[in-house]
């Protein structure tokens, strides 16, 4: 009874803030971002193309569109921008003003951060004030190509829904040359693929809406369809819903990676990340101690691709010596609890750390996995959470072309008989266990009957 009150209560919500979104009371603008994350930033991708549309009276509109590098070419050069962001985001990723540029606007796994920052900069373009921020990845546009169709395309390709996120994140990599004119072709045949989607979306015929739900459900849930508004109310409403690409403060206990390219390629489609938290607590003092493991393989040959997905893509001036294949990333780590040791392959590289971001401790470490190899990162925490008898795991999720896995154990001091356990199943010598993919949100815990 309590679930079908919350969702009527949500679908009343919706009713409320749903005609204000689409123009009733007045035009609204909002910044398309379309997302590659075979190219990783911490809300999904790099953002290789945008789109400006217009919602007046519930008519949408696509009313521009182009690669995101005709918006910088609108501004002032890096470093002569202004960008405001918590101190925590500007310690994680405001060096060398990396979030000045419009292909860093999603460096932020919280995508609410990543659009006030596109606003920010979309102001300084001149362009007309931003009511909200969409953003879409290849998957994303697979699920409107499952309502609308196949799509044929100015170049003879032919996108639908069984191959159009496998052609967008790799496959068209492989069909056009690796010079400056191809990469170019690449970014027009993505902003076409875009443009004709929405010209179907809007002005076509739909299923209902429980085809829809049922469509873009998944792809909401794994981060791969994210809108945020700046008004205060829609904002909440889409929280609830699960769209705006939020990172859940730590409620207790928490962990969580995003990586970022580092190489300026497509080497990410061959990234795997496993992971796994093994944690002891104490329920009486609420102490709790553990170690976060995170292997990151590289599936990337070093030879028989093209260079725009395994060799480095920056300038020469910058190219960090790096091998065809090789996989050179930043990874961040996200842990509730003060980090006391990091390690790389059983290394220490680090004995204490953590810049504290909107109430996690994360660590940053740079990593290069070969190809064919992988790379283990182990992080130690220590502390303590509030002694009343409950332990909960928050996650930071990234979309990623390869979603993640977690695993996650607890020993409980005194065992966990008594206790109320929620997502966790009985492990091995009394210990309690997890393990799931993180295509969807996910909170484990226990407590206190």
């Amino acid at each position: 009874m309590g679930d079908a009150a919350a969702t009527a209560n949500l679908a009343a919500a919706v009713g409320d803030v749903l005609p204000s979104i689409l123009g009733r009371d007045g035009p609204r603008r909002y910044l398309l971002l379309v997302q590659q994350p075979a190219e990783a930033r911490g809300s999904g991708g790099l953002p290789g193309n945008w789109g400006e549309i217009v919602a007046d009276g519930g008519h949408l509109e696509l009313v521009a569109s182009g690669r995101i590098s005709d918006l910088d070419d609108r501004m002032s050069p890096a470093g002569q921008r202004a960008v405001e962001a918590g101190p925590g985001h500007r310690a994680l990723y405001g060096y060398t003003f990396q979030d000045q540029l419009w292909q860093n606007t999603t460096l932020d796994p919280d995508f609410t951060v990543a659009a006030d920052i596109a606003r920010q900069l979309w102001d300084q373009t001149g362009g007309s004030p931003l009511d909200g921020v969409l953003s879409v990845d290849p998957q994303a546009v697979a699920a409107v190509l499952t309502l609308v169709g196949s799509l044929d395309l100015s170049d003879g390709t032919v996108l639908g829904p069984d191959n159009a996120a496998e052609f967008l994140l790799h496959g068209q990599y492989l069909t056009l040359g690796d010079d400056a004119d191809a990469n170019s072709a690449r970014v027009d045949r993505l902003g076409e693929a875009v443009d004709r989607a929405w010209a179907r979306l809007t002005t076509g015929d739909l299923p209902g809406p429980r085809v829809i739900a049922t469509t873009f459900g998944p792809v909401v849930e794994g981060r791969h369809l994210s809108f945020a508004s700046f008004d205060e109310d829609e904002g909440v409403v889409l929280e609830r819903l699960g769209l705006a690409g939020s990172v859940p403060r730590p409620e207790r206990d928490g962990v969580g990676v995003v990586t970022f390219n580092l190489g300026q390629n497509k080497i990410d489609y061959f990234l795997e990340r496993v992971t796994s938290y093994r944690a002891r607590w104490d329920p009486l003092t609420g102490s709790v101690s553990g170690t976060y493991t995170v292997q990151l393989s590289n599936a990337a040959p070093a030879v028989g691709l093209p260079a725009p997905i395994i060799d480095y893509g920056g300038p020469v001036a910058t190219d960090p010596g790096l091998a065809p294949g090789e996989n050179f990333l930043q990874a961040y780590l996200y842990t509730a609890l003060p980090p006391v040791a990091v390690r790389v392959d059983g290394e220490l590289v680090m004995r204490q750390g953590g810049i504290d971001d909107r109430g996690w401790e994360v660590t940053v470490v740079a990593i290069r996995v070969p190809p064919g190899g992988s790379v283990i990162i182990e992080v130690d925490v220590s502390g303590a959470i509030a002694p009343d008898g409950a332990w909960t795991l928050d996650v930071v999720r990234q979309p990623a072309v390869n979603g993640d896995r977690l695993s996650a154990e607890l020993e409980v001091v005194g065992g966990a008989a008594g206790l109320a356990v929620d997502g966790l199943e009985p492990g091995e010598g009394g210990t309690l266990r997890v393990e799931r993919g993180l295509d969807g949100p996910i909170r484990v815990g226990v407590s206190a009957r």
